[in-house]
Order: structure tokens, then C-alpha cells, then sequence
């Protein structure tokens, strides 16, 4: 029932059997291709997709100011508008060292937002509350970050939760801080 072949017949039928792997995954490679280029479309319109979506988030960020998508716009946000700031607190200086800590550390800041000064005699306090995601690892590197902060008075409140993608973590948290003694000077205040 079965032929049994000889070296030279099995050494033709394995060179056909690999002629014949090589060309369907050749054919499967290019019907791949081929759909993904449809569904996706050419480079090109990739590019003009991901140009068209940045204005979008561009035109969000002018209109919510804070709560970008970027630590960088952020930080050009804070850095354009450093008056509107209380003056004691030397905000865009503060800034930039969560803003340096959260890009050392893969985390993707929300809001930073500061609350009221409280004197407490020799010093004065202010709250700041921060809302930012990225992994959970990162986000424990990112409190580590914070806590090791010269102005840091403590930890007022920390809330870090799972978000609908399993790989992401909402980090909400607040912090006392020590205003920066000499900012209403450097302002003019």
C-alpha cells in the first residue's frame, strides 16, 4: 500500500516539501501584508493620522492647560504662566523637580495642583496634590522620588488604583511641602 522511497527519491520530495513551505509562507506573508496595508492604510496616511491627532491633543492641552498628555507640554504650560502661581511657593521651580522625577521614573503626569499656604510660624507649608498613571514599578520608583524631595514635609494622602488596563495604575496623592522662602522676592512681590 505504501511506496517506500530510496535516499536519493526522499532528498527530492524533502527539496519539493521545502519549496512548497517556503512559498506559502511567501504567499501568507504577502496576503498579511497586503490586509495590513489596507486596514491601516499607507505610511503616509498613518503619518497624517498621528499629525492630525497631535493638533487634536495640542488644541485639548491649550484649552485644559493642566492635564496633558506630555511631561514636557506640562512643564511649557508652567513655565509660560509662572505669575499665576502663588509667588511663595516658587511653583514652576517645584514643578520641574515632580516634573523631572515623573520623567526619570516612566510616569505620566495629569495634574499637579497647588492648594493654600498654611504659616506654621517659623515656616510656611502648602499642599500640592498630584495625579499621574504609569505602571505600578514605576509608580513606587516615582514615590520614592518624592519622599527623598528637600521640601517634602510629608505625605498627606495616597491613593494608587488599577485602571481599566490591567498594566496601568492611577496614582492620586497629596504632599505638604515647605514654601521656598525667597520666591516672592525673585517675582517682585
Amino acid at each position: 500500500m505504501f511506496r517506500t522511497f530510496g535516499k536519493r527519491e526522499s532528498f527530492v520530495v524533502d527539496i519539493v516539501g521545502l519549496i512548497l513551505t517556503v512559498t506559502g509562507i511567501g504567499i501568507f506573508a504577502f496576503v498579511f501584508i497586503g490586509s495590513s496595508v489596507k486596514r491601516h492604510g499607507s505610511l503616509e496616511d498613518q503619518r497624517l493620522q498621528l499629525e492630525m491627532k497631535t493638533a487634536y491633543v495640542d488644541q485639548l492641552e491649550t484649552v485644559l492647560h493642566i492635564g496633558s498628555t506630555t511631561n514636557d507640554s506640562l512643564i511649557a504650560y508652567v513655565e509660560s504662566s509662572k505669575y499665576d502661581f502663588p509667588a511663595e511657593l516658587n511653583f514652576p521651580e517645584l514643578f520641574n523637580d515632580i516634573a523631572g522625577y515623573a520623567r526619570q521614573c516612566n510616569v505620566k503626569l495629569m495634574q499637579v495642583e497647588p492648594g493654600e499656604s498654611i504659616d506654621q510660624g517659623k515656616y510656611t507649608e502648602m499642599t500640592v496634590a498630584i495625579t499621574a498613571s504609569s505602571t505600578f514599578i514605576d509608580a513606587c520608583d516615582f514615590l520614592y522620588e518624592i519622599e527623598g524631595m528637600s521640601r517634602l514635609v510629608k505625605l498627606e494622602s495616597l491613593k494608587i488604583t488599577p485602571d481599566n488596563n490591567g498594566s496601568v495604575c492611577n496614582i492620586h496623592l497629596v504632599v505638604s511641602i515647605y514654601a521656598n522662602p525667597g520666591a516672592g522676592e525673585i517675582h517682585g512681590d
